[in-house]
């Protein structure tokens, strides 16, 4: 397997590398297959795309599934298809149109994920609205950003309570929300923070809600 470098613009032919390393617009034609990734610009892969690493500063989209083992984004990624990782970690804006799987997930900023986003360890920082269909993991945890570059952009744009994480379900074992809209909460200890608003809480050990939190109904199984 070769190495691949774009500066300036060029196109990739899918196939396999070692390294293909973007800095400016690159386009991948196809599936690809690599050990690394890495952009500092655009890319956008009308495939499939398959590497152990990727990281992106810039943007980048994916017209198929992203598998890896480890992906770090500083800025926007589109996927296609599923997401699968090991580690994720977006600073940014995230759009995933299936299923996001992973060990550990951070995500601080955006994001959609159009079906289920699981994690084993999932840390959730809102900088803006943050929709998914169904979350599943061990450890959830989800809080709103409060710092002033934060309060700047969103008092000029959607305005601060625009910052919110709307899905379905949320099930894990240690579970603590804020600013969070959801139909059901499932977990073993649940921590229902400030903005919440859920419609049914069910725990198994211990159920803690702030005070300014709505819960239709919570219930001990």
């Amino acid at each position: 397997m070769d190495d691949l470098k774009i500066y300036g613009s060029g196109t990739v032919t899918s196939g396999k590398y070692k390294t293909i390393s973007i800095m400016g617009d690159g386009t991948v034609n196809g599936d690809v297959e690599c050990v690394a990734l890495n952009v500092n610009g655009q890319c956008d892969v009308s495939g499939n795309l398959k590497s152990e690493t990727v990281k992106i500063n810039g943007s980048s989209s994916v017209n198929g599934p992203l598998e890896t083992k480890n992906i770090r984004v500083n800025g926007e990624i589109g996927v296609s298809g599923d997401l699968s990782a090991e580690k994720i970690r977006v600073n940014g804006d995230m759009d995933v149109e299936g299923d996001c799987d992973a060990e550990t997930c951070t995500l601080r900023g955006e994001f959609t994920v159009a079906g289920l986003l699981n994690a084993g360890n999932l840390k959730i920082d809102l900088y803006g609205p943050c929709e998914v269909k169904e979350i599943g993991g061990e450890k959830i945890t989800v809080k709103k950003e409060m710092g002033f570059h934060f309060l700047i952009k969103n008092i000029f744009a959607s305005g601060v309570s625009g910052s919110k994480l709307t899905t379905d379900v949320i099930e894990g074992d240690e579970i603590r929300l804020e600013h969070t809209e959801a139909n059901v909460v499932r977990g073993n200890d649940v921590i229902i923070g400030e903005g919440c608003e859920i419609g049914l809480v069910e725990y198994r050990n211990s159920f803690k809600r702030n005070e300014n939190a709505k819960v239709g109904r919570h219930t001990k199984v």
